[in-house]
C-alpha cells in the first residue's frame, strides 16, 4: 500500500541538524513538557523495562524489511517537522544514544559524590 502523505513536506531547521549535520541529538540537556501523550509512567520494576526494551528490539526487526519496501508518506514531528518511516525509525536509535549519554553523565556524577 503506498502513502504518500505529506511527502512533499520537509524537516525544520532543527531536524536537518539533527539528521544531516549531527546525526543525533545534540549532548546537552533537552527538556519537553510532560504529556499524558508521550511521557511514559515511572516503571514498576526493572523486568518490566526488560520486558519493554525486548518489545521495541522485536518491533523494530519486524519493521525494518516494511520499511525497506514500502512506500513512505511523512508525519508531522513536534521538534523536526515532517520525517519519513526511515527517519523515525532513526530517531529511535537516535533517541536511546541520547538517553545512554544521560546514564553516563549521571554515573560519572554517582561516582564523584562518593
Amino acid at each position: 500500500m503506498e502513502n504518500k502523505e505529506h511527502s512533499e513536506k520537509k524537516k525544520n531547521f532543527k531536524g536537518i541538524m539533527t539528521y544531516t549535520i549531527l546525526g543525533s541529538f545534540p549532548p546537552i540537556k533537552i527538556k519537553v513538557p510532560p504529556s499524558e501523550f508521550y511521557s511514559p509512567l515511572q516503571p514498576e520494576s526493572k523486568a518490566q523495562i526488560i520486558k519493554g526494551l525486548s518489545k521495541v528490539k522485536t518491533e523494530m526487526e519486524l519493521t525494518l524489511p516494511k520499511l525497506e519496501t514500502e512506500k513512505q508518506g511523512k508525519t508531522n514531528h513536534p521538534g523536526f517537522s515532517y520525517l519519513n518511516g526511515n527517519e523515525w525509525y532513526r530517531l529511535i536509535e537516535m533517541h536511546f544514544r541520547h538517553h545512554l549519554r544521560q546514564k553516563a553523565r549521571i554515573d560519572k556524577y554517582l561516582k564523584e559524590v562518593k
